[in-house]
């Protein structure tokens, strides 16, 4: 929420400010690719995007955005709730010496997004402020390592003859949400069609247990 509103605010003060001027060019395709850094729960990683869309005029256009977060952290309570699940089934959800941590590889997340782009251009000739908002789909992927230990003392009381040894294992699961995406950023415009530009967006992902992620970065865009 906070992310938002400082987004929000942000993005009040440009418009407030804009006045129209020549920009580079009025309509035609545009392509762009960032390296940012994403900022989710307590663990900041690299991530990296790239889109490509049209502009239908000097202030709207509609991008298609594929990102990519190698690693993110992982929410242990995801899978705390399928495990015990799964071992409720056996009646074995009670007994102790039965768990799961997070692996050093924690996890990772791609997300496919259809965006508009308003473009409010300034006084200036070389900045050009924007927003952007729009929805789609992200694949979160996460792996924890899970251990096991039933205690000789616990085999006997559900009626096994012979405990179980202790054993570890990887586990990865994959889930596909909903993707809501709300941001903005300022092209710097070098010349007909190349601009650099710093970007800010934030993230919900709505599905099995709703996250906020956020993503600041700079990247190019080419406008065709």
């Amino acid at each position: 929420m906070t992310i938002c509103r400082g987004l929000a605010a942000m993005l009040l003060m440009t418009w407030l400010i804009a006045a129209p001027v020549s920009a580079q060019t009025i309509q035609g395709a545009i392509a762009s690719g960032a390296i940012s850094a994403t900022a989710a729960d307590s663990k900041t990683s690299l991530s990296f995007s790239a889109s490509a869309g049209y502009r239908f005029n000097r202030a709207m256009g509609l991008t298609i955005e594929f990102a990519s977060v190698p690693s993110i952290e992982s929410e242990p309570s995801r899978f705390d709730v399928t495990l015990l699940q799964g071992l409720g089934a056996f009646g074995l959800d009670r007994l102790p010496n039965i768990g799961f941590e997070q692996s050093d590889d924690s996890g990772s997340l791609t997300t496919f997004t259809v965006n508009v782009r308003l473009e409010m251009p300034t006084t200036s000739r070389h900045v050009l402020p924007y927003a952007v908002a729009g929805g789609g789909v992200a694949n979160l992927k996460e792996r924890f390592n899970v251990f096991y230990a039933l205690p000789a003392a616990s085999a006997s009381v559900i009626g096994i003859p012979v405990p179980i040894p202790p054993f570890n294992r990887s586990v990865t699961e994959s889930s596909t949400d909903l993707a809501l995406t709300l941001g903005g950023g300022v092209s710097l415009l070098k010349g007909d069609h190349l601009s650099f530009d710093v970007d800010l967006r934030y993230l919900r992902l709505v599905g099995y247990e709703d996250r906020d992620i956020g993503r600041f970065g700079g990247g190019v865009s080419y406008r065709f």
